[in-house]
C-alpha cells in the first residue's frame, strides 16, 4: 500500500480546498472503448460559434503511428482549417492554420494507400502529404480542391444540401479494385456519391455520379463510414430513423495472415545410377593465333557476295559486298590481266577500295580473285567468318562515241571544217588497208602571193 506525505493528507483533510494554497481542481472526463482505443471530447476553439465540420488523420510513408490531424469548422458563415500535431493531449490546443472562405457546409479528407502493419496485421492508410477539401457554396454548389490550391477546385454537383467524405478501401493486390475517395451527399432528401478512384491501365480520375437507391427519399442527414470487413457505409436520418447501407467487401479474405507450407520430408531414399567409365586418353594440344579466331561455317542462308562495282578512275576500282569485312585482304588477292595491286582498303563496313599501279582502261573486262584468307573476314550477327575463294568478273565498259570532221579547201584559200554526225558507242572493229593509196589536192584558182 502506497503511503501519502504528510504534506499532502494535511491538504486534504482541510475543509475548503482554494488556489491560495496551490489546490486549484482540474477535471478531465476520458471515455475508454478498450485497452487499445481512446475517445476524447475536446473543443477545437471557443471563440466563434461553430455550425458543422469535419476531421482528418494524416499518416505518412515511414511513420508508424498518425503524425497531424486537421479540423475544418464553419465559424459563422466561413470555413476555417485547424491543425494539432501527435502524439498529443489536452494541454496542447488545436491552431489555426488557414482559411477556405464562405461555405454552407464542408468535408475534409486524406487520399493514400492502404499497407498492411507486420506487427498488428491490420491495414493502414499511408496518407498523402495534404488532404482534399470539399466544401458547397451558397448555391449548393458542392466543390473539390486539393489542399490550399485554388487551381485544382473543381465542381462535383449541383443543388447540394449536405455532403460527407471518406476514403474507402482499396486492395493493393488487385490493380483495379478501388473503392476510393469518397464524397457522399444529400439533393433533394436522395442520397448521392461521386468516387475518385484508380482506372483500369493506372489513372485516377472522378467517376460519374452514383444515387444509393436503398436509402429512398426523405434523408435529412448523411454520415459515411468504412467497416473492418472492407466495406463503405453510408448512414442517414430519415423521418426520425435511422437507417444504413453498405457495399460489397472490396476484397474478401486479405485480411487473413500470410499463411506458409513447411515442408520435413522422412524416411528420404537416395538411388544412383549405374557409373559410367571412362577409359583415359592421350594429352593433345593445339596452337591457336589469337589474331585469327574466327567461325569457320555459317548459317545456310547467308550468302557472301558482291552487291556492285564501280571503276572510280583508270587505277582505282571500288567493290560493295553484301556483308561487313574486315582484316588484311590485299596478300590474298590476284587481277587478270595482270596488274600491280598496290593497296586494298576497307571502308564503310562493306566497301573495298583496290589501287592498281598500272591503267586498267574502261573498255578492258578482268577477274579479280580472292583466295582461301585467314587475315581476311566477314561479319554475320557479329560473328567472323574467314572469307573463301571468291573470284568477281567486271565487264569492259562500252566503246565512247567520236566526232568526224572533214576538211575542205575552199576557193579564197582558207579551209571550212565541217562537223560530220555524231556516232554512237559501237563495238571495237579493226580495218586492215593494203597497198598504196594517195591524195592529191589540186588547186581550183591562182595561189596568192
Amino acid at each position: 500500500m502506497r503511503i501519502l506525505p504528510a504534506e499532502i493528507r494535511n491538504k486534504l483533510l482541510e475543509r475548503f480546498q482554494v488556489e491560495s494554497k496551490d489546490v486549484k481542481p482540474n477535471l478531465r472526463v476520458v471515455a475508454t472503448q478498450s485497452t487499445v482505443n481512446t475517445l476524447l471530447t475536446e473543443d477545437i476553439h471557443t471563440d466563434v460559434a461553430a455550425n458543422f465540420g469535419d476531421v482528418a488523420i494524416r499518416q505518412l510513408p515511414g511513420e508508424t503511428t498518425p503524425s497531424l490531424a486537421y479540423a475544418i469548422c464553419i465559424d459563422s458563415g466561413v470555413a476555417n482549417i485547424y491543425e494539432r500535431s501527435f502524439p498529443t493531449d489536452l494541454e496542447s490546443p488545436w491552431a489555426w492554420n488557414w482559411t477556405l472562405g464562405a461555405a454552407a457546409d464542408v468535408a475534409i479528407e486524406f487520399n493514400g494507400e492502404w499497407t498492411i502493419n507486420a506487427k498488428t496485421r491490420c491495414y493502414e492508410l499511408i496518407t498523402e502529404e495534404t488532404p482534399y477539401i470539399f466544401f458547397t457554396d451558397a448555391a449548393g454548389t458542392l466543390y473539390v480542391q486539393k489542399w490550399q490550391d485554388e487551381s485544382t477546385r473543381i465542381p462535383l454537383a449541383e443543388n447540394v444540401e449536405q455532403i460527407s467524405s471518406c476514403r474507402a478501401w482499396k486492395s493493393n493486390l488487385d490493380v483495379g479494385v478501388d473503392q476510393g475517395l469518397v464524397i457522399g451527399y444529400l439533393r433533394d432528401g436522395n442520397v448521392y456519391y461521386r468516387t475518385y478512384a484508380e482506372q483500369e491501365g493506372g489513372a485516377i480520375l472522378w467517376e460519374e455520379e452514383r444515387q444509393v437507391t436503398e436509402l429512398g427519399t426523405g434523408n435529412v442527414t448523411l454520415a459515411l463510414f468504412r467497416t473492418n470487413d472492407y466495406r463503405l457505409g453510408f448512414v442517414t436520418e430519415n423521418a426520425g430513423l435511422i437507417q444504413y447501407v453498405l457495399s460489397y467487401r472490396t476484397y474478401a479474405g486479405q485480411a487473413m495472415p500470410a499463411e506458409y507450407a513447411d515442408v520435413q520430408p522422412r524416411d528420404a531414399h537416395v538411388w544412383t545410377t549405374d557409373a559410367v567409365r571412362y577409359f583415359p586418353v592421350e594429352i593433345e594440344r593445339a596452337n591457336v593465333n589469337t589474331a585469327f579466331v574466327y567461325v569457320m561455317t555459317h548459317p545456310l542462308e547467308e550468302v557472301f557476295e558482291i552487291s556492285g562495282f564501280t571503276r572510280v578512275d583508270e587505277r582505282n576500282l571500288l567493290f560493295t559486298f553484301s556483308q561487313d569485312i574486315g582484316g588484311e585482304i590485299l596478300s590474298s588477292m590476284s587481277i587478270s590481266p595482270e596488274r600491280t595491286i598496290l593497296s586494298a582498303t576497307i571502308q564503310n563496313g562493306n566497301e573495298l577500295l583496290v589501287t592498281l599501279g598500272e591503267d586498267m582502261s574502261r573498255v578492258t573486262p578482268f577477274d579479280l580473285a580472292i583466295a582461301d584468307c585467314r587475315a581476311g573476314y566477314w561479319v554475320v550477327d557479329g560473328m567472323r567468318i574467314a572469307l573463301e575463294t571468291l573470284t568477281i568478273h567486271a565487264d569492259g565498259a562500252p566503246n565512247e562515241g567520236v566526232d568526224e570532221e572533214q576538211i575542205t579547201v575552199v576557193a579564197s584559200g582558207s579551209l571550212q571544217l565541217i562537223t560530220a554526225n555524231k556516232l554512237y558507242p559501237v563495238s571495237s572493229e579493226l580495218a586492215v588497208v593494203t597497198g598504196s593509196a594517195s591524195v592529191t589536192l589540186t588547186p581550183v584558182d591562182v595561189i596568192p602571193i
